[in-house]
């Protein structure tokens, strides 16, 4: 599955919160996100393929926006999680369904973590919104 990204999935130093739009029931938490697909964490069973209609709860952060992000999001692959009960969901964001590169973007410089592709450096400030 590796071999078959465009772009590098960045791990994320805060797990965000992902909620069905309906009926804000939690779906999981997402774990790395790229301008293609976001990786998710779920106690929760979903179907392969499904179109999932999804909104992302954003930190508190300067240069994010301070609603949550709609998108949708197929389901492409699923696979157990090394904590028990648990598995990991990919989802790909459909072409016209894609969130704002931009905010991608943002986010992955506010709270991205180091995948060996990019150097990871921190400071003092990068912990003030905890």
């Amino acid at each position: 599955m590796d071999s078959q990204r465009e772009l590098i999935r960045r791990t994320l130093m805060i797990y965000l919160t992902c909620r069905e739009r309906a009926s804000g029931r939690e779906m999981g938490k997402v774990v790395n996100i790229s301008h293609r697909g976001m990786l998710m964490i779920t106690d929760r069973t979903f179907s392969l393929h499904d179109l999932a209609d999804c909104r992302l709860e954003l930190p508190a952060l300067e240069g994010l926006p301070r609603e949550p992000l709609d998108l949708k999001a197929e389901c492409r692959w699923t696979g157990p999680a090394e904590a028990e009960g648990y598995r990991y969901y990919g989802y790909l964001f459909p072409g016209e369904h894609s969130p704002s590169p931009d905010v991608i973007d943002k986010l992955i410089a506010k709270i991205g973590f180091s995948d060996g592709q990019k150097k990871l450096s921190l400071n003092q400030a990068d912990f003030d919104f905890l």
